[in-house]
């Protein structure tokens, strides 16, 4: 399946019942969505979120876990920009957030992993 490995495909299969729910509401409910091909972005970015979600729970490096996880941010900013039809000349500040949040990831991913290194060894 998609992703190799559990939480992948959970993460895949769940983009793919959100997409279908938003085109039946679409359909049904009259709710006309200008960019509906934004909702694709979705895919890719559960992908890499879903890779964040798998280093992170494996106790990998925190530079592991950021690096997915703020470009599955970046990626599901940018589909809702379009989504929204949200204009770029007052949103791109996000996108500066992002990038300090991925700065800030690594450093505070290391410190959970010492904190959770000290838990380990206190209880041996």
């Amino acid at each position: 399946m998609y992703g190799g490995t559990r939480a992948g495909q959970l993460w895949f299969a769940m983009t793919l019942i959100v997409i279908g729910v938003v085109f039946l509401i679409q359909n049904y409910a009259g709710i006309e969505i200008g960019n509906w091909w934004a909702l694709f972005i979705l895919i890719p970015a559960s992908a890499t979120l879903a890779r964040a979600w798998t280093a992170w729970r494996s106790g990998m490096h925190a530079s592991a876990v950021s690096g997915p996880l703020v470009g599955g941010l970046i990626m599901l900013a940018a589909a809702a920009i379009f989504l929204f039809a949200l204009e770029w000349a007052k949103v791109w500040p996000v996108f500066l957030i992002l990038i300090g949040i991925g700065a800030l990831a690594p450093s505070l991913l290391a410190q959970r992993e010492r904190v959770r290194e000290e838990d380990v060894a206190s209880r041996v």
